[in-house]
């Protein structure tokens, strides 16, 4: 039912989203009122997530919220390579001796975004502030992009019987 342009590796997933709350409102003359958007990359995310991601979002004070993991890496270390070289990414992040002291920093892990329809349609994006959040573990946010994302989901799978 997607047009060919909206469907191949290298679409974006927002104007696809238009796409079919524009041709479910049309079909089945409803107006989509929430936007719920779990990705089929998240092996691990569970009804549990997704429930507290629609409670957190109903609860209000947030025009969408997202799912979020703690961030592995420190953000001082973040570089982006131009012409041969590497430019800080994040010019002015705190840097951080110990891993254990960025507990208050986390990433979005793509495993659940909710959000109103008319805030999608309004802004066409996932995430807009502001940003409510549901946390997941590292495990729980896994998610597979490469064949060495599905390595290791099929590791985890297995080691605890998921």
């Amino acid at each position: 039912m997607r047009p060919a342009e909206l469907a191949n590796d290298h679409s974006a997933i927002e104007p696809a989203i238009a796409h079919a709350i524009d041709n479910f409102e049309r079909t089945v003359r409803l107006v989509v009122q929430t936007l719920v958007l779990i990705e089929p990359t998240s092996p691990f995310r569970n009804a549990g997530h997704v429930r507290a991601a629609l409670e957190r979002f109903q609860a209000g004070g947030c025009r969408s919220v997202i799912s979020v993991c703690p961030l592995e890496r420190k953000p001082e270390n973040i570089f982006a390579k131009s012409d041969g070289i590497l430019e800080r990414y994040i010019r002015d992040a705190v840097p951080y001796i110990r891993r254990q002291d960025m507990g208050h920093l986390c990433r979005l892990n793509s495993a659940v975004y909710v959000l109103g329809r008319d805030t999608f349609k309004e802004t066409g994006r996932l995430v807009v502030e502001p940003v409510g959040f549901v946390e997941m573990t590292g495990m729980e946010s896994i998610n597979i992009d490469e064949e060495l994302d599905l390595v290791v989901a099929e590791v985890v799978a297995n080691r605890f019987r998921l």
